[in-house]
């Protein structure tokens, strides 16, 4: 099993939950939303790593760099987020269940 940092695992349950399976997107301002400034650096590289390991797409929309999960790994990211339910805060096993 491919391991995540905790920066990865938010991005992937964040971008889950929002159902955003390609070819529906959200960019990289809504993926660090609400994040501390402080922080910001490292979700930014959790992002970047994700898509050159190829679980994230990046779309060129309007100027801006916009993502999506691959539904080739929709499996491998339910059961990521799924182990990794009860260790990190953020991940809601009530959102897990409506992850479509």
């Amino acid at each position: 099993m491919e391991q995540f940092s905790e920066y990865e695992l938010f991005i992937l349950n964040k971008i889950a939950i929002k159902n955003r399976w390609c070819d529906k997107h959200i960019s990289r301002e809504d993926l660090l939303q609400g994040r501390k400034r402080s922080d910001l650096g490292f979700y930014g590289t959790a992002i970047d790593n994700l898509a050159k390991r190829g679980i994230l797409k990046v779309y060129k929309s309007q100027g801006r760099d916009d993502y999506c999960l691959l539904k080739a790994h929709r499996e491998l990211v339910i059961s990521v987020l799924k182990e990794n339910a009860d260790k990190y805060n953020f991940i809601s096993s009530l959102h897990l269940e409506r992850i479509r």
